[in-house]
């Protein structure tokens, strides 16, 4: 919290949350005015990155926890795409198997704090 809070009073245009609690990725969206773009963060940050060759399933070498496969593509099909497009334009993108939780109590130490 306290380093999103920094990164807004320097200037920056917006923070990226990589693997992020959910609940944690939600408060610190609330409390800053700049976008938060989440990876594994959960849904309720401003934006979503995924980069298309995992979901897609044009990279099969490692894929985290948090990234649902909509393909097995290999080959540009853009049909295939069109369940990604339409998940993130309904902010489904993130459920809580593509991203992570954490203690309540780690949660209202963070909210209570300034």
């Amino acid at each position: 919290m306290e380093g999103a809070q920094a990164l807004e009073r320097a200037g920056c245009w917006g923070v990226v949350l990589e693997l992020v609690p959910s609940p944690l990725a939600r408060l610190v969206t609330e409390r800053i005015a700049i976008p938060t773009i989440g990876i594994g963060a959960g849904a309720h940050c401003d934006g979503q990155v995924s980069r298309v060759p995992r979901p897609g399933g044009l990279f099969s070498a490692f894929t985290p926890s948090f990234v649902k496969r909509y393909a097995e593509a290999g080959a540009a099909d853009q049909g295939r795409r069109r369940p990604l497009c339409r998940r993130r334009a309904q902010r489904q993108l993130s459920g809580r198997r593509q991203s992570f939780g954490m203690k309540d109590e780690v949660l209202k130490r963070v909210m209570e704090s300034r």
